[in-house]
């Protein structure tokens, strides 16, 4: 302000009597900066879905399930050809055919039975056997100790093929039987001068 300028005067636009406190200082406002210019408004988000009045049995489990085609099963074999075994001799069959009749301990025992002198006697129990088929050959006729002393050996031999004898004491007795009736035909009927007198009538 210069010396030739005059102060301007001072309009007052309110009165506020003595006494009375001031009125509180009022902030200038500030306007929002307007927008630039061609920005578009952000889009306003999507709406949730109303959940329907009747909710289908699928919408708290997930979405549906598609339905499951039938049940396929499939089982692998694999088939393993047996080995050949090679052909037995006829002396293995035989020896087969025996032992699972015949137990070879049972059988020791039946021949040691039928061979084994008793003592006071001197002789075996095929012994005794065959001299009383001996004394039926020669004060009988030799024909009805044949028939003896063999019909006992088919005999004991008809139960030990059959198995008859299911225990073992009862199979060791058949064994026996057979070992004694074999040894006393050895030894008190076949003479080899049969077959003559069988073919031709002459007696020995």
């Amino acid at each position: 302000m210069t010396d030739n300028q005059k102060p301007r005067a001072i309009t007052p636009t309110r009165i506020i009597p003595a006494g009375q406190s001031l009125p509180p200082a009022q902030q200038p406002t500030t306007a929002p900066a307007p927008p630039p210019v061609g920005a578009a408004a952000p889009p306003a988000p999507p709406m949730p879905p109303v959940p329907p009045a009747s909710m289908p049995p699928w919408w708290m489990g997930g979405p549906p399930q598609p339905p499951q085609g039938p049940l396929e099963i499939r089982v692998k074999v694999d088939l393993v050809l047996p080995e050949v075994e090679p052909e037995r001799t006829r002396r293995e069959r035989l020896w087969a055919w025996l032992t699972a009749r015949v137990s070879p301990y049972a059988a020791a025992l039946a021949v040691a039975a039928a061979v084994v002198p008793i003592p006071g006697i001197g002789y075996g129990l095929g012994a005794c056997w065959g001299s009383y088929l001996y004394a039926i050959r020669v004060t009988v006729h030799p024909s009805l100790a044949y028939v003896v002393g063999l019909g006992a050996v088919a005999v004991f031999g008809w139960r030990i093929t059959r198995r008859l004898d299911t225990g073992r004491r009862a199979q060791l007795l058949s064994l026996t039987g057979l070992s004694i009736s074999t040894v006393g035909v050895l030894y008190g009927v076949v003479r080899p001068f049969d077959i003559v007198t069988a073919l031709t009538g002459v007696p020995a």
